[in-house]
């Protein structure tokens, strides 16, 4: 029978033969500019998306994230944010994208996979291989061998975020600010929204796409895209009406929505503060013209063609 320490010894030689070769894949990557990414991820559960544009940062517990999108617009917002994490899944699904990507260890080794966007998953197999190595041209270069679906290799600049530098060591980060009581902490539910819906139709579209959700450095580059206009448009058609709105049993903010032909849609919304004022924290539609609806959120769709509620849902 074969030596069971020699079988481990001969896996563990070969698992970091294959590492080894990973990291070297990505040597051969343009890292200039905004880096080079090659692959694509599929899954029959969410979909698929080609590796156009990446995106890489430091994760708060020091390890790292990869990012890929076929959308330029999407990958270019979130290069933009301060915190890309906490942004990633709006954006994606404001703009009605599949992104994918890349959970790493601090010490460069896999994590996870996941998803976000139109489909939301993650995980990992025992058969997944990859690695990252961060390079001291602040160059994050490795290569993804997935259990199932394609390989990526990718070289992506590491940027403290939002500040476009170059993220060489994470000790040069400033730490996250203790959160300090606010005066709006206890504001009024309807009050907030109100506020929010006021900023929503705000002529300066920075400010009215801020009001949805985003952070300043988010709203400018989202601005003047059509998806962002639709959006923005149904969000402010499909929510309650403040003039007409009520606080609900729960606290939140229950009412119609602003009339429209031959449709009335009962909604239910809540403000939270955001980057620069009241903003948009949740808003959905229930019922249309007197019928239950499936849930619908105009922020992703429009609600006044979205299926009714029916029986064994």
């Amino acid at each position: 029978m074969p030596d069971p320490i020699c079988a481990a010894m001969t896996a563990r030689l070969a698992l970091l033969i294959t590492l080894g070769a990973l990291g070297a894949c990505g040597s051969s990557l343009d890292c200039s500019g905004h880096g080079e990414v090659q692959g694509s991820y599929a899954e029959i559960n969410v979909g698929s998306v080609s590796f156009d544009h990446g995106l890489a940062w430091v994760e708060d517990h020091g390890g790292y994230t990869v990012l890929f999108s076929d959308d330029a617009l999407l990958i270019d917002a979130l290069r933009a944010s301060s915190r890309p994490q906490d942004e990633l899944h709006a954006v994606a699904s404001l703009l009605g994208r599949l992104v994918a990507g890349y959970h790493f260890h601090e010490d460069g080794s896999f994590r996870e996979h996941f998803t976000e966007g139109t489909g939301v998953s993650s995980g990992w197999s025992s058969a997944d291989q990859g690695h990252v190595a961060l390079g001291k041209d602040a160059c994050l270069r490795g290569t993804v061998r997935p259990d199932s679906g394609a390989p990526a290799r990718f070289a992506l600049p590491m940027r403290r975020a939002g500040t476009g530098t170059l993220e060489l060591e994470r000790a040069d980060r400033p730490a996250a600010a203790p959160a300090l009581p606010s005066e709006h902490d206890q504001e009024d539910p309807l009050q907030l929204w109100q506020a929010a819906y006021r900023r929503l139709t705000d002529r300066h579209p920075v400010t009215a796409v801020q009001a949805l959700g985003f952070s300043t450095a988010v709203a400018e580059k989202l601005v003047g895209d059509p998806r962002v206009a639709a959006a923005l448009d149904r969000v402010v058609r499909q929510c309650p009406d403040p003039a007409s709105a009520r606080l609900g049993d729960y606290g939140d903010v229950v009412g119609m929505a602003h009339p429209m032909p031959g449709i009335v849609l009962g909604a239910t919304a809540e403000a939270r503060q955001g980057d620069g004022g009241a903003a948009l924290g949740n808003c959905y539609v229930m019922e249309r013209n007197g019928q239950p609806m499936a849930q619908c959120w105009p922020m992703q769709a429009d609600c006044t063609t979205a299926a009714l509620w029916q029986p064994g849902q």
